[in-house]
């Protein structure tokens, strides 16, 4: 995107997020939303995302990032993970969070 706006960016390959992080920035949000159930990541671990609680999804996150959707944003307090310009220009119009 190409307007004015500040932004904290962090590689999460080079700098993950611990547990404590992930449940500080995601609070009460479904983690589902920003798991990647379809992760390859997710199958060479033999794993099914239905049979995971959040603390699993949350710890498991923690230790592969691969399993984090990207990117993630979070502006004005509402997060969008996994989601491409186009739709995320649309859902910050819809909120009148950005013109």
């Amino acid at each position: 995107m190409q307007e004015k706006v500040n932004f904290e960016e962090r590689d999460i390959f080079i700098n993950p997020l611990n547990a404590d992080e992930i449940s500080a920035v995601f609070g009460d949000e479904n983690v589902s939303k920003i798991f990647s159930s379809r992760s390859p990541s997710l199958k060479k671990l033999g794993l099914i995302s239905d049979s995971l609680n959040d603390t699993e999804k949350i710890k498991l996150m923690s230790e592969e990032p691969r399993l984090i959707k990207r990117p993630i944003i979070v502006f004005d307090g509402v997060i969008f993970a996994g989601i491409n310009e186009n739709s995320l220009r649309e859902e910050l119009n819809k909120k009148n969070l950005f013109s």
